[in-house]
């Protein structure tokens, strides 16, 4: 029966972590993001005699609750997700990606949306390699050796970077389609708790 030793985590801390919201602008009054639901499926990396390796899983799904809202007469028409370093520039960052379309937006945008990243492709605060690494180091402090902590299974914390960018314009300009330098984006990025399996090496 393999012998499994688990860092504990509260369940606050395996839903998110940190959270900034959008700074206010003269069309967007919030831009807001939170990880919905406990989301419970790790990521798993293999490990040999040396370390940790490669990934066992090749993806992980995000469940998150977006939130924006316009000010005054503006409407959001534009709202994008995924995770990047930055700004969310191109298709390759937006996994996720909804428009209004020709007419006036929406007044208050709220959606739950289901995230799949591959872990190769997600842009990390701390990634799953660095979780098992810092804690086979820490483990090693207390006196354990390398070869010992890699013949046992660990459960870490990543902290993976979502980021969530709403844009707003005036209703006029949403239903036409023309927005040039009259549109605002804000965003909302947070640091996404992503549960770790560290395996033993076989």
């Amino acid at each position: 029966m393999k012998h499994t030793t688990s860092i504990r985590l509260t369940v606050a801390a395996a839903i998110v972590a940190i959270a900034s919201t959008a700074q206010a602008g003269s069309k967007l009054e919030k831009v807001h993001m939170v990880a919905e639901g406990i989301d419970l499926k790790p990521a798993i990396l293999r490990a040999n005699s040396n370390g940790y390796t490669t990934y066992e899983n090749s993806s992980h799904t995000y469940l998150l609750r977006l939130f924006a809202k316009a000010k005054g007469a503006n409407a959001v028409f534009l709202a994008t997700a995924g995770s990047t370093h930055g700004t969310l520039v191109g298709p390759q960052d937006r996994v996720f990606q909804h428009s209004s379309g020709r007419t006036d937006g929406w007044g208050v945008y709220k959606k739950s949306v289901a995230l799949p990243i591959k872990l190769n492709d997600t842009r990390w605060f701390t990634s799953p390699g660095a979780a098992c690494e810092s804690n086979m180091k820490a483990q090693m402090k207390k006196g354990m050796r390398k070869d010992a902590v890699l013949k046992k299974e660990w459960k870490v914390t990543a902290k993976a970077k979502i980021r969530f960018e709403a844009s707003a314009d005036s209703k006029v300009h949403n239903r036409n389609g023309r927005h040039g330098g009259s549109s605002e984006t804000g965003s909302s990025l947070v640091a996404y708790s992503v549960p770790v399996i560290c395996r033993a090496a076989k």
